[in-house]
């Protein structure tokens, strides 16, 4: 390519500079320049990529490539000239040209267009121009436009045409760069104003355009002229190739709607000749056409104006004819008419444009000539007269408006304008035909399926148009139908009703479509004077009696159509169109049949449209007969209608066929009624019982026809989806036929004829059909289940139920039932070696003998059958007719039936398929369980054994068949969907049986018959009759055990699902409807007749008798999941049968009698200890891996049942809309203590096998259920009966019972001394993290429950036996104390313990010090250890307590400080309640008992002094908080009290003697005020505790005392603050003596006062403070009172004025000899006195 045009360009170039190399040198160097660029470019070229034209990349580059030829042009030679321009078009082409050269192109151009070949190149460089170079816009465009422009200006016709043709396509190329733009940079914003520079371009043009139409000078281009004829038609040529553009463009279609449709508008007011009325019309035809849409208002304007200039009045002939001409263009584009509709007429308040249009369509055609097309005669245009229309007479070969070089319009034929008409109608009609068919094909209506919003709508404004024109259409047609028209013209008009017709079929408007249908069909059959839409028949039938009517031509042609329309609309005509349709056609018939109709004389007749012209619109139709004649015409018609009942029913539609038999059937039905009345009315009564029904006939004869397409199920998946299947055809043809000979005043000669019918439909049938089939077959058997009304029940349904009764007890039903019993006895005798699938209905048949024993049996077996106490005894009277005679009848029928079940069963049994024995197991277990005769029960049994004896010797025939190899048939259970496991559990065991006997046949399939074989045979498990039901049992699980090691995983699925747990929910129902029983009988109630239930003499026996069975059936059960657990396991669906399972155990346990919830519980443990008991070798790898799931699920259920124990109880049924169920409070159940010491148990096996995935939640659910199961007792509430008065007489004062000695081993964890070794071995839950922070609180929980019971017996002290009867807990609180402090031993020192918001350490406190506070108000305790609990809490209290400080000493920085001040403010409280205990001795207690309890309070307060002191006093605790410990020894300190005139000091003593501390009592030291108030005299009252009380007071001179060298700073800070109330104890006792001491003078004072003074006067002088504890408010100036007051005599120095008064006051008393207290007093003091002195470094 790039040679090329080196080459090109070489050779002119050198012709060129040859040409001009003497005269013009410039031209020549500029030549020789560009050649040397070329030959340099050329080498280059030669090494490009294929594609790629180097030398005109090159040259696009440099100005020199243009410079000489524009030196040519210049010259105006032409020989330089033509050079020039040849290689400026050359260059152009290549797009070789820079582009800054453009415009210098162009002027050259324009000076060099003088002659005409030179012209022509112009006109040819121009067009490339533009389309090779982005750079021509603005003026460069319009200069090129200009150039074009002025050459059609040329005299020279070849140019003008030629640049007139250029113009063209230079605009069409403007506006095409406009869409290349728009691809490259995407479509304008519309909200913009701003014009890309092609689009600026567009706009500018076409606006010049318009202004050019309009007469105006341009402004984009330059001084051109243009005629408004031309302008025009360039207008419609940019709106005709690029109307996109203007809906993209706003600027552009402002334009449009601004000044070129105001134009048109305006042009159409001014009065224009045909010339200019073409062009204007098809600018409104492209405007209506693009932009209708967009231009809302406009295309209404032009389509309101070209409606209103079809009127005669608005304008003149020929331009009416161009409106209709736009019009039938318009037509012709279903998707413009669409969108035009959806635009204007489907919108509110705007022209209805599409209506109008039709409706003007129609008064052209009606009115326009109406003279000449009305007919009054038939029978003349028979004859051959002229038609008004007709296609030859009435068209033209070119419409008007293409006609665009004619100045005049066009003559034209006077009907064109009404052929025009038509056409156009004709057109919209089969534009919406093909549509309406694509978007909504027969068959699939408008609504049958979910659609989109899109779909929706058009398929709504489908629905609209024709509703909203139908009625123009059909006065239209129906008025064309019978005007002056040819042949052709006829059959298009019968065309565009059939087309019609099939519209509003497929759309679904049934009125407007039986209008349409009425109107063919009145066109199909000859008019009558009287003849109207509604009363199409019955006025043909009285015409015709008559004989004045007879059948023409082209009702031949309508009746075609007719059956073309009946074809169509198959699959959406109802019954009731077909009713019409048939009604018509059978009319149509008869008059045929009579010769009642009128032959053609003339060859050229309308006779001839049947062979020519109606060849022409049916050619794509269904056709009957395509050579008809003549001659036979009619007969044609004839054989036409009999070919349409034979034949063209069997290519129509399932639901067609449907519809058409069902509106036969109408027929059929309604001339039986007919018949009855006439039979009844009619006087010649035999003649009217001889009369044969039509219908009944044709439906034989389609039945007849049609048999192998009814009577296959190989159409069934086709025909699923289209409508109907065939058997549902063939089902309402034979129901039809039933329900006939079921009428109660049908003719015998009609019942017979129905009977004659269905006995030849049922013979073909079965000779016909393929009876391998089974659904045929059952077809075939299925009409002798329906006619001897063997389903009985109506569904809820009492007219029907009513109806069927009526039936039974009519006279002839008899005879009819003992037919359908011979044929069915004829059937078994003769044909029962072929019958293969029709044994099922064999066995309805029979089972129907004995009611509806069988679908009861079914609906009692359903999973979804809740158990229901009839209320009525209709099972029995069910079975029969409903009467006594009735009764006997089924009675006999029994007799006839049985024998026929053991036919079966001894001579048929290798015929019947597995599903078959299925249905023949299912009536033999209905026949034994359901019947009262014993010896049929028993004989149904022995033939339910021979089936299985059958069932298992055909397994052992296919496998030897097999040869042993059946692998391939042992299907892995992990194959099994979750689907399939899921609709198992769904569904009956019967259906799922039913799916695999219906499949190929194998060893599975034995198999699976044989399991619901032992599935209906476990039925027989759960019998009323004890006897039956536990032999039943045995037998089962004995056979279940001797073969289970033959089942694969499959079969065993189906033994759990289908055997096992259906018996457990049958006897478990049987159980609970047993108890609705008694409970009915206990009440007074009536008891109903539901069953035969056979008990003893009492309602108790029979209970028991159901716990025997629970129990056997819960053993065998467990025995099958241990005997082949390692098979059990491999199951998909194990886990679901596993959990089953366990619900049902749960659910025994908890709701059963101590006998079934023994076992429950003892099958549990049973499943549990599975791993336990087996061998090592005998589980597997893959066993062991799913015992982690498995035993999960066991420890949920096991958690379930804990939850249901406590929830089931009294209390918390009474409390439970309180939402109190776990309020830890003595709770009363069913359940007795071994029970639940079982249940404890179980969780011991469990718990090794989920250790590792059970965490500390679990553990805290655990605990949650032993913490309440302790409470659980059997005993009674108050008012409960006497069969719940059952007692846990245990004793547990001593001993624990076994269910609280479990709970406390499993709390342990192996800690308890004596602990049961398995779990010891195997349970240690404190390898759970965090795990005492629950066992501990929990075990705490236990000790407090003797206090708990006294709690409630307290609140409810009136009624307390129930409580007092049962357990004291006291042996379960002293173990639960050992072992807490044992475990705190070991764990005390986790920081988690200490962590908590309400620490664990805090409530383990609290729990011991439940007793510690109650102390001698504890509940007493047993005679083997006499330990009182108040001493057991304390020391277990004592030692965790120091265990706990000790361990807070040493995480101190890490525990929270609030939480610290609880823990302290708790162990205060507990101290203070106990020290300071309110609780008096009992009397029973002796001196020596009540010294031991003294003195073990003094231990007590030891341990205070040595563990609890020295960590209060560490500086993170706070002041308060061991102020608070302080008070309570000095409390403790008193020995006694005043009863009267309490001073503060003693109401603050008397205040603290409560069991909490006040902390309105815990303040600044009290000081001593006067002496006078000081005085006590003898009215005091002894604490009864003087040791404790010295202690106390000792206990204070200790901490106060130097004589302990540890922890210095911390015996310091509690010095110091000790002091203060050790100084204001001191000296109140020294002025209390000192007061009183006179007042009695020579009588002494009570002695426990002189002993109290001598006790303190002693520590007093022996005692050697702290240094420096006493604390001063001010500091002291006096240097040596702050010296001595530092010193270890602080207290003697302070109390030194009292020991002086003291002294005096004794001394002046004098010394009672009797009483030596009072001279030890005297030495105490003088002795204290001694030490100030010494103090002060004074000898003597």
């Amino acid at each position: 390519m790039a040679s090329m045009l080196a080459n090109f360009l070489q050779t002119e170039l050198l012709n060129l500079s040859n040409e001009a190399k003497k005269k013009y040198p410039e031209i020549k160097e500029a030549s020789e320049r560009l050649l040397y660029i070329l030959r340099a470019l050329k080498d280059r070229g030669s090494n490009s990529l294929p594609g790629v034209d180097v030398v005109a990349i090159e040259l696009s580059k440099t100005a020199d490539v243009v410079k000489p030829f524009i030196l040519a042009c210049e010259t105006k030679q032409v020989k330089l000239v033509t050079i020039a321009v040849s290689c400026l078009q050359k260059l152009i082409s290549h797009h070789a040209v820079p582009e800054n050269s453009i415009p210098l192109v162009l002027q050259t151009l324009e000076i060099v267009n003088n002659q005409v070949d030179m012209q022509l190149k112009i006109l040819q460089t121009v067009l490339p121009l533009l389309t090779h170079y982005e750079i021509v816009h603005n003026d460069i465009l319009a200069d090129a436009l200009y150039l074009c422009f002025r050459l059609q200006d040329s005299k020279n016709p070849i140019v003008q045409n030629t640049a007139a043709a250029t113009i063209r396509q230079l605009v069409i190329h403007v506006f095409e760069k406009v869409v290349l733009e728009n691809l490259k940079d995407g479509n304008p914003d519309e909200k913009s104003d701003h014009l890309s520079p092609c689009a600026k371009d567009a706009y500018l043009l076409f606006l010049d355009l318009f202004i050019l139409t309009s007469g105006e000078a341009p402004e984009f281009l330059k001084k051109v002229n243009l005629s408004k004829s031309a302008g025009l038609e360039l207008i419609e040529s940019v709106l005709t190739n690029h109307y996109k553009l203007f809906k993209t463009h706003p600027k552009l279609l402002q334009l449009l709607k601004e000044k070129v449709c105001p134009l048109i508008i305006r042009s159409f007011s001014e009065k224009n000749d045909f010339l200019m009325a073409v062009r204007l019309m098809r600018v409104v035809q492209k405007i209506i056409k693009h932009f209708h849409d967009v231009l809302h208002m406009e295309g209404e304007i032009f389509l309101s104006l070209l409606s209103k200039l079809m009127e005669p009045d608005h304008a003149p002939f020929w331009q009416r004819i161009i409106v209709v001409e736009i019009y039938r263009d318009i037509c012709n584009e279903i998707d413009l008419i669409r969108s035009i509709f959806k635009n204007f007429d489907m919108k509110d308040h705007s022209t209805r444009i599409i209506q109008d249009m039709v409706s003007s369509f129609s008064k052209i055609i009606v009115s326009e000539k109406s003279s000449l097309l009305v007919v009054n005669n038939l029978e003349n245009n028979a004859q051959g007269e002229y038609f008004a229309l007709s296609v030859t007479t009435s068209s033209v070969k070119m419409q008007s408006i293409d006609q665009l070089d004619k100045n005049e319009p066009p003559a034209v034929p006077e009907t064109y304008l009404i052929y025009l008409a038509l056409t156009a109608l004709t057109n919209l009609i089969d534009g919406l035909s093909k549509y309406i068919q694509h978007i909504c094909p027969p068959g699939k209506g408008p609504s049958n399926e979910v659609l989109s919003t899109e779909e929706s709508n058009e398929i709504l404004l489908a629905i609209e148009m024709p509703k909203n024109i139908w009625a123009a259409v059909l006065a239209t047609l129906s008025f064309l139908v019978n005007a002056s028209v040819d042949d052709e013209i006829f059959c298009i008009i019968i065309k565009n009703i059939q087309n019609f017709t099939i519209i509003l079929g497929v759309l679904g408007l049934t009125t407007q479509r039986d209008a349409f249908l009425n109107t063919i069909c009145k066109s199909g059959v000859p008019q009558t004077k009287g003849f109207s839409d509604s009363q199409v028949v019955k006025e043909l039938k009285t015409e015709t009696k008559n004989n004045s009517v007879a059948l023409q031509d082209r009702n031949v042609v309508a009746l075609r159509a007719l059956l073309n329309i009946s074809q169509t609309l198959t699959t959406v005509l109802d019954d009731k169109s077909w009713f019409l349709i048939l009604e018509t056609l059978q009319t149509a018939e008869g008059l045929v049949s009579t010769g009642k109709t009128l032959s053609s004389k003339k060859e050229g007749s309308s006779a001839s449209l049947v062979k020519e012209d109606y060849s022409k619109f049916v050619a794509k139709q269904p056709s009957f007969h395509n050579n008809n004649t003549l001659e036979n015409l009619y007969m044609n018609l004839v054989l036409s209608i009999k070919k349409f009942f034979e034949t063209s029913t069997k290519i129509m539609d399932e639901k067609s066929f449907f519809e058409f038999i069902k509106a036969l059937c109408k027929l059929a039905k309604d001339s039986c009624a007919v018949a009855g009345i006439a039979l009844s009315s009619s006087k010649d009564t035999m003649k009217v019982a001889e009369e044969k029904s039509f219908a009944i006939a044709r439906i034989h004869d389609l039945a007849i026809f049609n048999v192998s397409r009814l009577i296959s199920s190989k159409k069934e998946s086709t025909s699923a989806k289209l409508g109907p299947s065939p058997f549902q055809i063939w089902d309402l043809i034979i129901n039809q036929l039933i329900e006939i000979s079921h009428q109660q005043n049908c003719p015998i000669s009609i019942r017979q004829q129905v009977c004659v019918a269905l006995s030849e439909i049922l013979t073909v049938a079965i000779q016909t059909a393929d009876m391998t089939d089974p659904l045929v077959e059952m077809k075939i058997f299925q009409p002798l289940k329906v006619l001897l009304v063997v389903d009985r029940e109506a569904a809820g349904d009492t007219g029907l139920y009513e109806e069927k009764e009526r039936i039974i007890k009519s006279p002839w039903f008899t005879d009819l039932q003992k037919w359908g019993l011979e044929i069915l006895n004829k059937l078994l005798q003769t044909s029962g070696q072929n019958v293969t699938e029709g044994w099922s209905l064999v066995f309805d048949i029979v089972g129907s003998v004995i009611g509806n024993a069988v679908k009861l049996k079914r609906l009692q077996n359903s999973d979804h059958c809740e158990p229901q106490i009839p209320s009525t005894g209709t099972e029995e009277t069910s079975a029969g007719s409903g009467t006594s005679a009735g009764g006997l009848k089924s009675a006999s029928l029994v007799k006839v039936a049985f024998p026929c079940l053991q036919l079966i069963c001894t001579d048929f049994l290798s015929l019947l398929k597995p599903s078959m024995l299925l249905e023949c197991i299912e009536t033999l277990g209905c026949f034994g369980s359901k019947l009262d005769d014993l010896n049929i029960s028993l004989t149904a049994i022995s033939l339910l054994w021979s089936v299985s004896d059958y069932v298992l010797t055909r397994k052992q025939q296919l496998e030897n068949t097999l040869n042993g190899s059946d692998n391939a048939e042992r299907v892995p259970m992990n194959n099994e969907t979750d689907e399939s496991v899921a609709s198992r559990s769904m569904a009956t065991s019967r259906t799922i049986t039913m799916s695999i006997l219906n499949g190929p046949e194998t060893k599975k399939t034995w198999d699976t018959l044989w399991m619901f074989l032992l599935a209906n045979f476990s039925e027989l498990c759960s019998d009323q009759r004890p006897e039956v039901r536990n032999t039943a049992n045995q037998t089962l699980f004995r056979t279940i055990s001797m073969n289970g090691q033959k089942l694969i995983a499959e079969l065993w699925s189906e033994c759990l699902w289908n055997v096992l747990f259906p018996l457990l929910e049958r006897v478990k129902t049987s159980s609970e409807n047993l108890e609705i029983l008694e409970k009915q009988e206990k009440t007074g109630t009536p008891l109903t007749k539901t069953s035969n239930l056979m008990v003893h003499h009492s309602r108790n026996t029979a209970s028991k008798q159901w716990d025997e069975t629970k129990v056997l059936t819960l053993s065998g059960v467990t025995k099958c999941y241990i005997d082949f657990f390692p098979v059990l396991i491999n199951l998909i669906d194990f886990d679901k049968a596993w959990k089953l399972f366990l619900d049902y155990i749960k659910e025994c346990f908890l709701n059963g009698s101590p006998e079934v919830s023994m076992a429950a519980i003892k099958s549990f443990k049973t499943l549990v200890r599975y791993p336990k008991d087996v061998d090592e070798g005998i589980i597997t790898e893959n066993v062991r891996s799913t015992f982690l799931f498995l035993w999960t699920v066991a420890w949920e259920t096991w958690e379930s049942i804990g939850l249901g124990i406590i929830t089931t109880t009294d209390e918390n049924k009474q409390l439970q809309s309180d939402n109190k169920i776990f309020e830890r409070k003595i709770l009363h159940g069913p359940l007795d203590q071994n029970s639940l010491t079982a249940y404890v148990n179980v969780f011991i096996d469990v718990f090794p096998m989920i250790s590792s995935v059970f965490g500390l939640e679990e553990l805290r659910r655990l605990f949650l259920i032993l913490s309440l199961l302790p409470l659980y007792h059997s005993n009674p509430l108050p008012g409960a009966t006497s069969g719940r008065h059952r007692l846990d007489a245990i004793n547990d004062l001593d001993v624990v019972s076994p269910l609280q000695s479990v709970v406390l081993e499993l709390a342990s964890s192996g800690n308890l001394v004596n602990s049961n070794a398995d779990l010891s071995s195997h349970i240690d839950f404190f390898k759970i993290d965090r795990a005492p922070e629950i066992i501990l609180p929990m075990i705490a929980g236990l000790s407090e429950l003797p206090f708990l019971r006294q709690q409630q017996i307290n609140i409810s002290p009136s009624s307390p036996n129930n409580i007092e009867k049962g357990f004291t807990y006291i042996a379960l609180s002293k173990r639960g104390m050992q072992l807490l402090v044992t475990l705190f031993e070991k764990y005390g020192g986790l920081k988690s313990l200490y962590l908590n918001e309400t620490t664990c350490f805090s409530r383990i406190l609290s729990s011991l010090g439940l007793g510690m506070k109650c102390k001698y108000e504890c509940p007493a305790v047993g005679i083997k250890d006499t330990t009182p609990l108040w001493k057991f809490a304390a020391t277990s209290f004592l030692t965790i307590l120091k265990i706990g400080l000790d361990s807070i000493n040493l995480m101190i920085n890490d525990l929270d400080p609030l939480r610290l001040n609880d823990i302290y403010t708790t162990v205060l409280d507990i101290f203070q309640s106990f020290l300071l205990s309110k609780s008096n001795p009992p009397g029973s207690l002796s001196q020596e008992e009540l010294s031991a309890d003294e003195a073990f309070d003094i231990s007590v307060l030891t341990s205070i002094e040595m563990d609890v002191f020295i960590h209060l006093g560490q500086n993170h605790v706070e002041d308060e908080i061991l102020k608070k410990m302080i008070m309570i020894i000095y409390s403790g300190s008193r020995l006694y009290y005043p009863r009267e005139n309490l001073t503060s000091f003693e109401r603050l003593s008397e205040t603290n003697m409560r069991p909490k501390i006040n902390n309105n009592i815990v303040g600044p030291t009290l000081k001593v005020e006067v002496s006078e108030k000081y005085a006590l005299g003898t009215d005091i009252v002894l604490t009864g505790r003087e040791d404790f009380a010295r202690s106390c007071l000792s206990l204070l001179f200790g901490l106060c005392s130097n004589t302990k060298e540890d922890f210095t700073d911390i015996r310091k800070r509690i010095a110091g603050l000790v002091i203060p109330h050790l100084l204001e104890k001191s000296r109140y006792t020294l002025k209390t003596y000192a007061t009183d001491k006179p007042l009695f003078g020579k009588c002494p004072l009570p002695r426990i006062r002189n002993e109290e003074l001598i006790f303190i006067l002693t520590h007093l002088e022996k005692t050697n403070l702290i240094n420096a504890i006493f604390k001063f408010e001010n500091e002291t100036k006096n240097k040596i009172k702050k010296e001595i007051l530092s010193g270890p005599c602080a207290l003697l120095f302070s109390l030194y004025f009292d020991l002086i008064d003291l002294l005096s006051v004794v001394s002046k008393s004098g010394v009672n000899n009797s009483n030596g207290d009072e001279e030890i007093i005297v030495d105490s003091v003088k002795n204290c006195l001694r030490r100030v002195g010494k103090e002060f470094g004074l000898e003597r």
